[in-house]
């Protein structure tokens, strides 16, 4: 019976601490989100749970299931993964998942301060390491811009300066007619403080903004 315990025990406290950052995930509304976590974390533990009973019974390597886990996962992670000509996006996602496991597996192994330790130390990256990186201006956030223009070589010439200015590039530039205007579309991987000075600049030598969306 107490066997039986120790397990429940186990799968109970791979699903809190998957909950906890699956909250947490939800609440900035990532894809990552809380059924998503507690599944993967209660997936762990039974992992390390089901190898270690195995071991016993019939022999051989208990952490061969939990091997098995992280490499599936680990395709999950690329599917996960975004690349773009300008950025790579869902880096964060794919290391989470593995992370995730990783805190269900230690709850399997009854590594309860481990678990809760990596659960803690997650939670605080996830939650200020974010403003961190804007604070320090390294955050690449990719913004698509189409603006109209009367003059689309000028507007291309002062944005492009800039950027030089900035050591970033344009990505998939299309010029077209929209009435009497053309309209400039193009992409750019920069911080959120640049991507501002851009919008300014249109602005300043004649643009208008008729959309702009991160990626």
């Amino acid at each position: 019976m107490a066997f039986e315990v120790q397990i429940v025990g186990k799968l109970a406290l791979a699903a809190l601490l998957g909950a906890i950052i699956g909250i947490e995930r939800e609440l900035k509304h990532k894809p990552l989100g809380l059924r998503t976590n507690v599944l993967i974390a209660v997936a762990g533990a039974l992992a390390m749970i089901t190898g270690v009973e195995l071991s016993r019974r019939f022999g051989g390597d208990s952490g061969r299931l939990a091997a098995a886990l992280i490499q599936g996962l680990g395709f999950l992670g690329a599917g996960a993964i975004i690349h773009g000509r300008s950025s790579v996006m869902g880096l964060t996602t794919a290391a989470l998942l593995l992370v995730v496991a990783g805190v269900g597996l230690a709850a399997g192994a009854g590594a309860w301060v481990l678990a809760i330790s990596v659960t803690a130390f997650t939670l605080v990256m996830l939650t200020t390491f974010g403003s961190l990186e804007r604070a320090l201006h390294t955050k690449c956030e990719s913004v698509t811009y189409s603006l109209k223009t009367a003059d689309p070589s000028q507007l291309l010439v002062e944005l492009n300066r800039v950027l030089g200015e900035h050591n970033v590039r344009f990505h998939s530039v299309h010029v077209a007619s929209d009435g009497d205007a053309q309209r400039v579309d193009f992409a750019v991987c920069s911080s959120a403080d640049l991507n501002n000075t851009l919008l300014t600049r249109s602005l300043i030598i004649g643009g208008s903004v008729t959309e702009q969306a991160s990626l």
